[in-house]
């Protein structure tokens, strides 16, 4: 399984290069960050043939994370650890399961804005958690 991240500081300007990235197969999941992107922008205005697009927006000013996964590719969204992401983190955590192991993806963005004081204590527990549901984790943010 090949991962990809990139912070790309406002998605819709950069889309059509990830798509090639995707369409010529170099990646199995991408994980963009700062998509600048909200509800105005259809998720139909970025598919990628054979691959899953999630999303989670702050605005179309900052922020965001945006995941594609392969569809060939085993996954879900993990909603049971969405709880998990706070303290001003956004992100999703994604489950991929290659070659019978059990992969756990947390895909986040640590806002500027946001101090460390408050931001440690909820990443160590979000990072807590998912070592202990899967002995195979990617962090990438």
């Amino acid at each position: 399984m090949i991962i990809l991240h990139l912070n790309v500081n406002s998605f819709r300007f950069k889309f059509q290069h990830i798509s090639d990235i995707l369409c010529k197969g170099l990646a199995d999941v991408f994980v963009v960050c700062e998509t600048k992107l909200d509800s105005s922008f259809p998720n139909a205005q970025f598919r990628v043939p054979n691959f899953s697009l999630y999303r989670s927006d702050r605005s179309d000013r900052g922020g965001g994370v945006l995941v594609y996964v392969n569809s060939a590719i085993p996954h879900c969204v993990r909603n049971d650890m969405q709880s998990l992401i706070d303290a001003g983190l956004e992100g999703l955590v994604i489950e991929c399961t290659v070659a019978k192991k059990k992969w756990l993806i947390p895909c986040l963005y640590k806002p500027p804005s946001i101090k460390d004081l408050p931001f440690k204590p909820s990443f160590s527990k979000l990072l807590d958690n998912t070592i202990t549901s899967s002995q195979y984790v990617a962090c990438l943010g």
